[in-house]
């Protein structure tokens, strides 16, 4: 009777204790290598999403930007070409020759004052107001109004006190900035006085400082 109370104590007790054994023998082990592996400092930016990747910044164009900014406030401007009658444009035509200077201002109206000679022996003095559209553009359309004087030089004095001598001056034109500073220049005017009308065509370069 004993031996059968021993038997029944013994099964209660080496039973339980094989149980745990054998649960801590198969327990799930984490034999991944990347857990073995250390971890960088780059790796776990990576993990974090925090590298922040370098950005590619265009190359400085020294050249693009001048060329595409015009930086002067004041020029001068040789120039070459025609001058005829409008009253009559089969009266023949004047090779034109011109200097203009603009006076330097930072907006418009610029003022401009210029000298012409005609191959017909005579000259005009003029002086007008600029009205420059894109001012610092490389490209530059404007439009301007002003007054000139025609010098004869067999009048001498009196040609300043001829009223006939005397113009109202209009005109359109256009610079563009080629290399700076040299621009090319194109311009169209109308010199309306009381009793003829002229229309010039001139053509030239532009030198800004």
């Amino acid at each position: 009777m004993r031996l059968r109370y021993l038997m029944l104590f013994l099964t209660l007790v080496v039973t339980p204790a094989e149980m745990m054994a054998t649960t801590h023998d198969y327990a799930p082990q984490n034999n991944s290598k990347e857990n073995k592996l250390p971890v960088t400092n780059d790796q776990f930016l990576k993990n974090e999403n925090l590298i922040v990747s370098p950005q590619e910044h265009e190359a400085f164009d020294s050249e693009n930007t001048q060329t595409s900014y015009y930086p002067y406030l004041q020029s001068m401007s040789p120039m070459i070409g025609v001058l005829f009658n409008a009253n009559d444009i089969t009266d023949g035509n004047a090779v034109l020759y011109r200097v203009v200077y603009l006076v330097p201002k930072v907006h418009s109206p610029q003022l401009e004052v210029g000298v012409d000679l005609v191959s017909d022996s005579t000259g005009f003095f003029h002086f007008a107001y600029r009205w420059i559209s894109a001012e610092r553009s490389p490209f530059r359309p404007y439009f301007k109004i002003g007054a000139s004087h025609n010098l004869i030089p067999n009048e001498k004095l009196a040609s300043f006190t001829n009223t006939n001598n005397y113009f109202v001056l209009s005109g359109i034109g256009l610079e563009d900035l080629l290399s700076p500073p040299m621009s090319v220049r194109f311009e169209a005017h109308l010199l309306i006085g009381i009793k003829s009308i002229s229309i010039g065509l001139s053509f030239g370069y532009s030198w800004g400082w």
